[in-house]
């Protein structure tokens, strides 16, 4: 009975296998793609670049740094000035498209999909919703942070930060 589990054992250890670690997260590598400004994201929002009914705009480093003291970067969505000067990049996009907020909803649905990324935060009030997805780094460092808000059907907004965010700065860049 010995000899037949040895040898089973060695023919299991013969068999190709796949790397898999204890947690799931950790079983595939997940891919990145790189900012204008060198800033890892795990997923882009290039194919909005060209859409005429989507507001984008983004903030490098170099002017985030240069602007880490003053009230600019408050609105009526979110306010980054407590957290600029720890900033890498900053993508902003808008719509009051029914069609192109339908294409953002099947991207944040595409992003609950990928490894990288974890739920932190999900909430309803009134018709608005507000989803927040994190790629963490070493310890409780946030690399990036992806906040999609949703007002109605019409309306959509997503914010994607990169750099040392901390669990606490979310509540400071996002307001009601």
């Amino acid at each position: 009975m010995k000899i037949r589990l040895l040898f089973l054992f060695c023919l299991l250890t013969m068999l190709p296998t796949e790397n898999r670690a204890l947690s799931p997260r950790a079983a595939e590598k997940p891919t990145f793609t790189l900012t204008e400004g060198g800033a890892k994201v795990y997923y882009s929002f290039d194919h909005y670049a060209e859409n005429p009914k989507m507001s984008r705009s983004f903030i490098s480093g170099e002017m985030l740094k240069v602007a880490s003291h003053s009230k600019l970067w408050k609105s009526s969505a979110w306010s980054i000035s407590s957290v600029a000067n720890r900033l890498t990049s900053v993508l902003s996009l808008h719509t009051h498209s029914m069609s192109t907020t339908k294409k953002v909803q099947e991207d944040m649905k595409k992003v609950s999909k990928i490894k990288a990324y974890e739920l932190y935060m999900q909430t309803y009030w009134n018709d608005i919703k507000l989803i927040v997805f994190c790629h963490r780094g070493k310890g409780k460092v946030i690399e990036e942070l992806l906040i999609f808000k949703f007002r109605s059907n019409y309306c959509s907004r997503v914010m994607q930060l990169t750099g040392k965010i901390q669990p606490e700065d979310i509540t400071n860049i996002i307001k009601k």
